[in-house]
């Protein structure tokens, strides 16, 4: 079993969106900083070279072949990484697509490798795995900003470095590797940026969000459930606050939360109440 370091994988990373952009220079660097190449190799212009360096080296992490290139369609690339605010042609439907196969793929890998957990920790793994923020992680590690295509009124807003553009646009690329190959193709690319991830997947006790702790603790102790109501709303249609609270009859606690959405200020006044309870 080769050991591959964290610096490796963070260059596989890089390499990956250097290749589907047929980046020479990027690769070549990369390939440099690895010293899988040396600084003074003067047959740069020959990017088949390269092509065929990098993709030996991606084999040494899984000792697979790796599909001859990670991407050949170009529209398909260009689609993928293009934003809504950039033209009516866009990548939304790729983004649709890619999120059910990551779904799957993820899907899969956890039924294989959690063979004793139930359902609902299995949907629970899962959704650790595909939520928003591990997405935008990974698509900051291989620098997607740098690639997406936005309107020009985008450029300069910081849109490129927003959590849910850019794992909106990591799925679209992912449903894109999908129709340029197939399902094996696309799942080596998927567990290979997710090695980090499913190689130390939190607890189910750290995974388990505070409203369900809560309502755990309540069942087991026999006490009611907590009731959240919705206290005020306020801001702008497209950029609401709630205000939220969670109230336990039994010993007469109140606390409060706020969030963009209900859901997360009902997580957030759980979590002050989970607090409060075990003090």
């Amino acid at each position: 079993v080769i050991e591959i370091s964290d610096e490796m994988r963070q260059g596989f990373n890089e390499l990956f969106i250097h290749i589907i952009n047929r980046d020479t220079k990027g690769i070549v660097d990369v390939l440099i900083r690895l010293e899988v190449i040396l600084p003074t190799t003067s047959d740069t212009s020959d990017i088949e070279f390269f092509f065929k360096t990098t993709l030996n080296y991606l084999e040494t992490l899984d000792g697979k072949n790796v599909k001859d290139e990670i991407l050949n369609d170009e529209t398909l690339l260009k689609l993928s990484l293009t934003h809504r605010s950039a033209c009516q042609k866009n990548n939304e439907r790729l983004e649709f697509l890619g999120d059910a196969v990551l779904g799957s793929i993820i899907a899969e890998y956890i039924f294989n490798k959690k063979n004793e957990s139930n359902e609902g920790d299995l949907t629970r793994y899962r959704a650790y795995l595909v939520k928003e923020s591990t997405l935008c992680e990974i698509a900051k590690e291989i620098d997607l900003f740098n690639y997406l295509i936005l309107g020009s009124g985008e450029n300069n807003s910081g849109t490129r470095y927003r959590c849910s553009v850019l794992s909106d646009t990591l799925e679209a690329l992912i449903g894109a590797i999908y129709l340029d190959s197939d399902f094996e193709v696309t799942k080596e690319v998927v567990v290979s940026l997710y090695q980090k991830y499913i190689s130390d997947i939190p607890s189910m006790d750290e995974l388990k969000d505070p409203k369900t702790k809560l309502q755990e603790i309540m069942q087991k102790e026999g006490i009611s459930l907590p009731e959240y109501t919705l206290i005020e709303t306020h801001g702008e249609d497209h950029q609401q606050t709630f205000h939220v609270s969670c109230r336990l009859d039994k010993k007469n606690q109140i606390t409060h939360g706020k969030g963009k959405s209900i859901r997360q200020a009902e997580q957030e006044a759980a979590l002050m109440m989970l607090q409060q309870y075990e003090e």
